[in-house]
């Protein structure tokens, strides 16, 4: 299982509160270069919403944005939409959880430390959000 364990975690870049990790990305993996011509991709788009996501307010909607689970940063780090976003490379996403690269940053995963957030819920989470 060691194969599995993730090598970086993506955090708020405002309070640095733990978002998710390199494990979760489906999609903008690339660091910023060009590719024959093609734009690099300008946003990380995960698998599915991580477990801090949904709240009341955004699980009957269709779209919306993506904001920090800190209460006092609740800083906006990108969209979310069942139907599909289209990423900067013109790939399109669908269902997307498209977070803006600028708005977070990549650490590098500490191999004793699970991946939580500010509510102390991680990607394996079973609390049933």
């Amino acid at each position: 299982m060691a194969g599995d364990a993730a090598s970086c975690i993506f955090c708020c870049r405002m309070c640095g509160c733990q978002l998710f990790s390199d494990r979760d990305v489906t999609h903008g993996k690339s660091n910023g270069q060009t590719k024959d011509g093609v734009a690099a991709c300008t946003s990380i788009f995960v698998t599915e919403a991580p477990a801090w996501f949904w709240t009341p307010e955004n699980s009957s909607e269709n779209a919306g944005k993506i904001v920090c689970p800190t209460a006092k940063c609740a800083k906006k780090l990108g969209h979310w939409s069942w139907s599909g976003l289209q990423c900067s490379c013109t790939a399109w996403i669908a269902p997307a959880f498209q977070f803006v690269r600028s708005h977070v940053d990549a650490k590098p995963s500490d191999p004793v430390t699970p991946v939580t957030n500010a509510r102390g819920v991680g990607p394996t989470s079973t609390t049933g959000f």
